[in-house]
């Protein structure tokens, strides 16, 4: 357990680059939510990762004080070395009502101080994923559920870094949730829908800005988007303005805060692949796509997602530190739910539920290796408690290119025995 432990460490202190995006569908109104995941780790790829399924009434686990048990079923991307795993080490995952987390590097966060903690239940930072899956179907859930608890640390990788979370649910609307002064602080990034890393959300919202000038259908002098938050904001915010709104902060990253990502390395290239850059083409590539051709249903919306993943994955070799590969590992696509009953299920299959729309939320993956989307419907588990399913491996050995050479079209025959069109 110990080893698992240390590799946990590894991967905070080397998984700098995931990146989430957010987009609806125009005719049938499905939210799509892509995520992609990198890795530093040394290890064989088949070790790190896989796919768990957990059952309603699953045990939720905490630093100190006891939680209910789970009152949803959810699909979970968790760490493991062999047979060993700790739910706790959740990163990713959808539950049977829709709701998606993400869990993603900030270097940043400022958890609550555990030698104050006044609340009964307290998690380890690595713990909130899954204990959101469990508990939580609205993102306005998720926001409660995290502010009755306390947050810390993890033990062993507290000091190597920290993480902020990307929340979805079936209704579209999506938040973020950073711990910024030793606070939680909740912003709603429905219409931004993008998330990186360090610097935290309120910084990167107000980065936009510099790009006010991409073309886009209506061209405007500036985004209008705010980082409006639950919580108070941070000691490194501009004050507030004369009308009361809240602006964002402008101070300037810096390569060498704590090691905030490899991909700093990158920097000069245009589209490097560090948290700002990732940002920001993400977010204005989304929304000129968005503009121009609206995605109508939800095949169009995985296109759109595949395409813009595409453009933030990271080649291996390209990032390298201090003896690391960080590289995209694997990365998903989550449709909370059909949004209306008029959507097909991708890559056209027919057996929709009753009203015509997908039947549940839908899981898809792929890794490094293997570029094809696989895909699990949500609403075909059992998630009665007590079900259980072996772990669904992400990285396949033995997985090659298929070949798709065409076979050459026979013949047709001719003369008295051929047979005669009609």
């Amino acid at each position: 357990m110990r080893s698992l432990f240390f590799l946990l460490a590894g991967f905070v202190a080397s998984s700098l680059a995931c990146t989430t995006v957010m987009l609806k569908t125009a005719k049938d109104g499905c939210t799509v939510v892509g995520r992609t995941m990198e890795l530093g780790i040394p290890l064989e790829k088949s070790e790190l990762e896989q796919i768990y399924i957990h059952p309603r009434g699953t045990t939720v686990g905490t630093a100190h004080g006891t939680y209910n048990a789970s009152k949803y079923g959810y699909l979970a991307v968790q760490f493991a070395v062999g047979s060993t795993t700790l739910r706790m080490a959740t990163t990713e995952g959808i539950n049977e009502a829709g709701l998606t987390v993400s869990a993603q590097v900030h270097m940043q966060a400022s958890y609550e101080p555990s030698h104050n903690i006044t609340r009964a239940v307290t998690l380890f930072d690595i713990q909130a994923t899954a204990f959101l899956l469990g508990c939580c179907k609205t993102v306005a859930q998720a926001a409660d559920a995290l502010a009755s608890v306390a947050v810390i640390s993890t033990p062993l990788i507290g000091a190597l870094g920290q993480l902020h979370w990307s929340v979805q649910d079936a209704t579209g609307a999506s938040r973020v949730f950073e711990y910024i002064d030793e606070t939680l602080r909740v912003f709603d990034n429905t219409e931004v829908g993008v998330l990186t890393n360090d610097p935290s959300y309120e910084w990167q919202l107000g980065h936009l800005n510099l790009y006010a000038d991409y073309p886009s259908a209506v061209h405007p002098p500036a985004f209008k988007f705010t980082a409006r938050s639950s919580g108070p904001f941070s000691t490194s915010s501009v004050p507030v303005s004369g009308d009361g709104t809240r602006v964002t902060s402008t101070v300037v990253p810096q390569a060498g805060l704590g090691g905030v990502s490899h991909g700093y390395n990158t920097r000069g290239l245009p589209g490097g692949y560090t948290p700002p850059d990732r940002f920001v083409k993400m977010f204005l590539l989304k929304q000129a796509a968005v503009a121009h051709a609206p995605p109508q249903d939800l095949d169009d919306g995985l296109t759109i997602i595949t395409g813009l993943l595409n453009t933030v994955h990271i080649v291996r070799g390209a990032v390298a530190g201090g003896g690391l590969l960080e590289y995209t590992n694997w990365a998903c696509v989550k449709v909370p739910w059909g949004g209306g009953g008029n959507a097909t299920r991708g890559g056209g299959a027919a057996d929709d539920d009753e009203e015509g729309g997908v039947a549940g939320p839908i899981f898809y993956y792929r890794t490094y290796d293997n570029m094809q989307w696989k895909r699990i419907e949500l609403s075909k588990l059992d998630f009665s408690a007590g079900s259980a399913y072996p772990p669904v491996p992400l990285f396949e050995a033995g997985l090659g290119v298929k070949d798709a050479t065409p076979h050459k079209q026979a013949t047709p025959k001719t003369g008295p025995g051929a047979a005669r069109a009609h």
